[in-house]
């Protein structure tokens, strides 16, 4: 599977490699992760990572969903990082998961190189 993060693409050969890569934080303490089993890029999981805050997305062909969490925050948005160089995009805390739930979705990912199934999505 393909891996790319802020600085680099990477081929992930195992689940071990998937969750180390996973746990790497940049400047801001954030990371976008695109994950991909086709070089055409779809479908594609898409792992927003600041802190220990996570919004998925998964696209593929007429398909788009957003991950949902169970935040009790007040807060309505959380701000994330597109790259290393500072651009920020505002995300809903309702879609905020857990790193657990993250991880769980992305191995399924990677397993399955389909929908996963393991957390709750919103489609878009």
């Amino acid at each position: 599977m393909y891996l790319d993060d802020f600085l680099q693409e990477f081929i992930v050969k195992n689940e071990e490699e998937l969750i180390r890569l996973l746990k790497v934080r940049h400047n801001y303490s954030a990371n976008n992760f695109i994950l991909t089993h086709n070089e055409s890029g779809f479908p594609q999981l898409n792992i927003f990572a600041k802190d220990d805050k996570f919004v998925l997305y998964y696209m593929a062909d007429g398909e788009n969903y957003v991950s949902t969490g169970n935040n009790s925050t007040q807060e309505e948005t959380y701000l994330f990082y597109e790259n290393n160089n500072g651009s920020k995009i505002a995300l809903p805390c309702s879609c905020i998961v857990k790193e657990q739930a993250m991880e769980t979705a992305a191995l399924e990912f990677f397993k399955q190189k389909s929908f996963p199934k393991s957390i709750h999505w919103q489609e878009l």
